[in-house]
C-alpha cells in the first residue's frame, strides 16, 4: 500500500480534501512542528508536496503543538486548528492558497487534547471537566464574538481525541464520536446542521455495539452512510464499521493496516480513504477502501419487518376513473378522453382512436381489480422502500394492521398501491423494462452492480431500486412453456448484500423484501428471501431465488435457468417520472384484444405475422402484466428509442 514520502510522525494524521486535492496535517516526529502534505495534482495517488508550516508574517516562526492538529477544508480555504505547545489554548489558522493567514486563538477555550474539526464545526475536550464541547464557526477567519464556549455534551467524558463528521440521513446531521474513558466503548451522538448548536444539555448518547478501542475513533460521511475507523483495543489492528442511520455493521479489520494511535478517514472524489501512522517506521500509510470488498456486507438498514407491509401481496386493487387519472396524469387522460369521444362522433364510429382509448381503460380496470394479475408486487416493493427512505424509523409493518383479504385494507393504502402498480403500464417504464429484457442474461450483472453502487454511495428516496424478474431476451424465441410461467413473475426490494470469503467460491447473496412472504427478517436475522448470484464477471451470469416466511426454499420458477433475467428501476423512475399512456405500444394490440379474443394476431413494425394463442395464455397466466408488456412491445418496436 502507498505511503506519503519523507513524512515521519508518531501522532495520528489529520486528513481533509477539497475538490482538487487531499491535505494531510501531522506533528513532526520528535518535534512540536506541524507539517502539511498535499497532493500535487488532482489525484491522490500522485506526487505529494510537504512543508513545515510557518505562522506567516514577520517575525517568521514555526507552528508548534503538543498533540496532532486537526484540519478541514472549508469554502474559504483549508483551516487548521491545534493546541499550543506552551499553553492550553486552541489556535487556528487559515491556509488560503499559498499564503497563511496569521494564527488566532479561540477565546474561552482550553484543552489538553487534540481537537477535531469538520468545517464549520469544532469539537474539543474541555480542560476543566473532561466533557466535550462543540461550537460552530460563523465567519472565516473567525472573530472573537463568533466563538461562544459551545454546546456542552454531558456524559461525554473521554481522555482521547474525539471525531466529527457530517452525513445525510434524510436530513443533514453532525455526528460526534469518542472513546469512553471508563470502558473503552465507542459512543456517539448527533444533531441536525440547521443552525449552530447553542448552549444546552441532554443530547442522547448511544454506543456503537461490540466495538472497543484504547484510542479515539475517526469518522467520515459518504453517500448517506457514516463510516467509523478504530484501533482495536488489545492489538494494533485497524477496523472499519458503518452506520446507515439505523444499524451499525462492524466490517472487521482492514488487512495490512496497523497503528498505535488513532486512524484517520477522508472522502475524496466520492471515495473513502484510510490513513494511519504505521508503528514500524512512523510513516503515514493510506489506501482507497473498496467498500464492496472490504465490507463483505452492504446493508441499507431496510427490513421486511418493520419496514415492509405485514400482509401478503393482494391482486385486488381499487381501480376507477380517478386512479386512472392519478396514474397517467389528469390533463393527459382528460384530453385523451375528449379526443376519443370527438373522434367517435366525427367518424361515425369508424375511427380506431376511441376503441383504443376505452379499450385500454377496460384493460386497466381488469389488470388492477385482480382479474388479470396475481398481485401488485411493484407497488408493494416501491412504496415500502420510499417510505423507509423518507423515514428510516418507519414502522409500516405495524402501522397498518395485518389483514387476510384486500377489501379489509384501509382505503387509502389500497388506493396508493393501485396507483403505484398501475404505473407499470406507462411509458417510459415499459421502455426501461423492455430494453433490459433485450439485454438478456447480461443484465443480471448490470442490475447487481447498479444495486451495489447504490448501496455504497447511499440509497436515497430517488436512487433506491426495486428489482423485477423479466423474460430473458424480450419476446423473440419465447415459447408457450415460458408463458405458462408468467404467473410467477415478480418484483422485490433489495436491502442487503453479503459477499463470500475470498477464495471460497461461494455465491454472493442479496436479501430482498418479497411481498409474497412478508414479515421475515429482523436485525439479527436478515431474512429468508434472497438471490444467490454466480458468474457475475462472465458473459452468462446466473441467479437463483430463494424465498419463504420461516425457511428459505428454492423458487421453482424464478431462476435464470428458467428463462428469466433481471431488470431494475429507481424509485424516481418508477414513482416520480411522468408516465404516458402506452398507445404507441398498444394501439392495434388493444383492437385485436377487443375484436379477436380467441386467436389474437399481432403485427410488428415490419408487418411480420406473429400468431399466439392468447386464449391459452390468459387461461394459464393470472399475472397478465408481463404478458401485456411482451405483447405490446412486440407490436410496435419502432417506438422504442434506438430500436428498429
Amino acid at each position: 500500500m502507498p505511503f506519503i514520502p519523507d513524512i515521519y510522525t508518531d501522532s495520528p494524521p489529520s486528513v481533509t480534501a477539497d475538490e482538487e486535492r487531499m491535505y494531510v496535517a501531522y506533528k513532526v516526529l520528535g518535534r512540536g512542528n506541524i507539517g502539511l502534505a498535499k497532493t500535487g495534482n488532482p489525484d491522490v495517488s500522485g506526487e505529494w508536496n510537504n512543508v513545515i508550516l510557518p505562522e506567516g508574517g514577520p517575525p517568521m516562526q514555526y507552528i508548534l503543538t503538543t498533540f496532532n492538529p486537526a484540519i478541514s477544508a472549508c469554502r474559504e480555504g483549508v483551516v487548521l486548528i491545534y493546541k499550543g505547545q506552551d499553553d492550553n489554548r486552541l489556535w487556528q489558522l487559515l491556509l488560503d492558497g499559498p499564503s497563511v493567514i496569521p494564527r488566532r486563538s479561540f477565546p474561552s477555550v482550553e484543552t489538553d487534547r487534540a481537537p477535531a474539526m469538520n468545517c464549520p464545526y469544532i469539537v474539543y475536550r474541555n480542560l476543566q471537566d473532561d466533557h466535550l464541547y462543540v461550537f460552530r464557526l460563523e465567519s472565516m477567519p473567525p472573530q472573537a464574538h463568533d466563538l461562544p464556549m459551545g454546546l456542552l455534551i454531558e456524559d461525554a467524558a473521554t481522555n482521547r481525541t474525539p471525531a466529527i463528521a457530517q452525513v445525510t440521513f434524510g436530513g443533514n446531521f453532525v455526528f460526534i464520536a469518542f472513546t469512553d474513558r471508563h470502558d473503552g466503548s465507542i459512543r456517539y451522538f448527533s444533531f441536525p446542521t440547521e443552525g449552530a448548536p447553542g448552549p444546552g444539555r441532554g443530547r442522547i448518547i448511544e454506543t456503537v455495539p461490540g466495538i472497543h478501542s484504547d484510542h479515539g475513533p475517526a469518522l467520515a460521511g459518504l453517500g448517506g452512510m457514516l463510516y467509523l475507523a478504530y484501533k482495536f483495543e488489545e492489538s494494533r489492528q485497524v477496523g472499519i464499521a458503518s452506520f446507515n442511520g439505523r444499524f451499525w455493521v462492524d466490517h472487521g479489520a482492514v488487512a495490512g493496516f496497523e497503528t498505535d494511535v488513532e486512524p484517520a478517514l477522508a472522502v475524496f472524489n466520492n471515495e473513502l480513504y484510510l490513513f494511519v501512522c504505521h508503528p514500524g517506521d512512523n510513516r503515514i500509510l493510506y489506501e482507497r477502501l473498496n467498500m464492496a470488498l472490504l465490507n463483505r456486507v452492504l446493508d441499507i438498514g431496510f427490513r421486511p419487518n418493520p419496514n415492509g407491509f405485514s400482509f401478503v401481496n393482494f391482486a385486488e386493487g381499487s381501480p376507477n376513473w380517478e386512479t386512472f387519472r392519478d396514474t397517467f396524469g389528469h390533463s393527459e387522460i382528460d384530453e385523451a378522453a375528449a379526443t376519443a369521444i370527438l373522434m367517435y362522433i366525427l367518424s361515425g364510429g369508424m375511427s380506431s382512436v376511441p376503441y383504443i382509448f376505452w379499450g385500454f381503460y377496460g384493460i386497466y380496470l381488469s389488470l388492477l381489480n385482480g382479474d388479470l394479475n396475481t398481485g401488485m408486487c411493484t407497488g408493494y416493493a416501491a412504496l415500502s422502500l420510499r417510505r423507509y427512505m423518507d423515514d428510516r424509523h418507519s414502522t409500516l409493518f405495524t402501522d397498518i394492521p395485518s389483514v387476510i383479504a384486500a377489501d379489509e385494507l384501509p382505503a387509502g393504502i389500497r388506493r396508493e398501491l393501485t396507483i403505484a402498480f398501475g404505473r407499470l403500464y406507462g411509458v417510459p417504464i415499459l421502455e426501461h423494462l423492455y430494453e433490459q429484457c433485450e439485454r438478456g442474461l447480461g443484465n443480471i450483472s448490470t442490475v447487481f452492480r447498479d444495486v451495489e453502487r447504490d448501496f455504497i454511495s447511499g440509497s436515497g428516496r430517488d436512487t433506491g431500486r426495486i428489482i423485477c424478474f423479466v423474460p430473458n431476451g424480450g419476446i423473440d424465441g419465447i415459447d408457450m412453456e415460458f408463458f405458462n410461467a408468467l404467473p410467477q413473475t415478480h418484483a422485490v426490494t433489495p436491502y442487503r448484500i453479503e459477499y463470500p470469503a475470498p477464495g471460497s467460491g461461494d455465491p454472493i447473496r442479496m436479501y430482498v423484501y418479497d411481498c409474497n412472504n412478508p414479515g421475515n427478517g429482523s436485525v439479527s436475522n436478515p431474512g429468508n428471501s434472497y438471490f444467490e448470484f454466480s458468474d457475475l464477471d462472465t458473459d452468462s451470469p446466473q441467479f437463483q431465488f430463494y424465498t419463504g416466511d420461516t425457511t428459505s426454499n428454492l423458487d421453482p420458477n424464478l431462476q435464470s435457468s428458467n428463462g428469466f433475467t433481471l431488470a431494475s428501476l429507481t424509485l424516481r423512475e418508477y414513482l416520480d417520472a411522468d408516465v404516458d399512456l402506452p398507445f404507441s405500444f398498444l394501439g392495434e394490440a388493444i383492437l385485436d384484444i377487443i375484436l379477436s379474443p380467441v386467436d389474437l394476431r399481432i403485427y410488428n413494425s415490419q408487418e411480420d405475422d406473429r400468431l399466439y394463442e392468447w386464449e391459452n395464455i390468459l387461461a394459464t397466466s393470472g399475472s397478465f402484466h408481463y404478458t401485456l408488456l411482451l405483447m405490446s412491445l412486440s407490436c410496435q418496436k419502432k417506438t422504442i428509442p434506438g430500436k428498429s
